[in-house]
């Protein structure tokens, strides 16, 4: 089954993913615009969707590792996918030399901080650049092209519906993965094995919180207190913010409605 609607996905590492029926995802591989956040593709054997593209908007350690491995599985799979990922990396990889005092810096506190060292360069032909380096600006900020500073609202998810408004136009933009009601991801089990990949600054704000990092309130709010802002600036081009998760904060809280993935 193919696509017929101008609509795109924005896939999270819920567990709800685990849900999934064979249909839903034979619909999925086969839509043109799936764009997958952070460690999906590390995982995606787990849940039989290949993304279209892919996004990374952090660079606290150790989503470096993260970039690599998931270019590293990238390359294997064909046709090969967009990766969009902070304008980080671009400074950090791409040309290292024109940021050289910025690098030794950078690569020493990674160093001293995480005993890490990254390698010198990275080369993957499908990489975009974006920035997003107002942190939970007391203001709203939207991009509306990658001129502009993308939004950023305590996690990832906030960038990632911002980026998809600038590559999938005149898109409805449907959640699927975004639970936000309980911590755990459709890889709970895998990542137990791979400590290097923990995210401790995100576990710790969620252990504090008791709730997931990106809802943990602050004192400039949450990614959810700007999403009746989101839906008005979608709303401007006709598209609206959704959810295929009923069971999702987003949709128990009134702030976007629930769709199935297919209809």
């Amino acid at each position: 089954m193919t696509a017929t609607k101008k609509e795109c996905f924005i896939i999270g590492s819920g567990s709800s993913l685990l849900d999934l029926t064979s249909e839903e995802k034979d619909y999925l591989n086969n839509h043109p615009y799936t764009l997958a956040m952070n460690k999906y593709l590390l995982f995606y054997e787990k849940i039989g969707v290949i993304p279209k593209a892919l996004f990374l908007g952090d660079f606290h350690f150790p989503a470096h590792k993260v970039f690599l491995e998931t270019i590293k599985i990238a390359n294997k799979v064909s046709p090969q996918l967009i990766y969009y990922v902070d304008d980080y990396y671009e400074k950090l990889f791409k040309e290292p030399w024109k940021n050289w005092k910025w690098n030794l810096k950078e690569r020493y506190q990674l160093y001293k901080k995480s005993n890490y060292l990254p390698p010198l360069m990275v080369h993957y032909s499908h990489l975009k650049f974006f920035s997003a380096k107002l942190r939970d600006h007391p203001e709203f900020i939207w991009a509306k092209s990658f001129k502009d500073e993308l939004f950023f609202q305590r996690g990832s998810l906030s960038t990632a519906i911002n980026l998809a408004y600038l590559i999938y136009p005149e898109c409805d933009i449907k959640l699927l993965g975004i639970d936000l009601n309980k911590n755990p991801s459709f890889y709970e089990e895998e990542i137990k094995q791979r400590s290097d990949l923990t995210d401790h600054y995100n576990d710790k704000i969620a252990k504090k919180g008791g709730c997931h990092a990106t809802v943990v309130k602050t004192p400039q709010g949450t990614v959810l207190d700007r999403f009746s802002l989101i839906q008005k600036e979608l709303a401007q081009q006709g598209t609206k913010l959704l959810c295929c998760n009923p069971d999702s904060l987003v949709v128990t809280k009134g702030l976007c409605d629930y769709v199935p993935i297919i209809g």
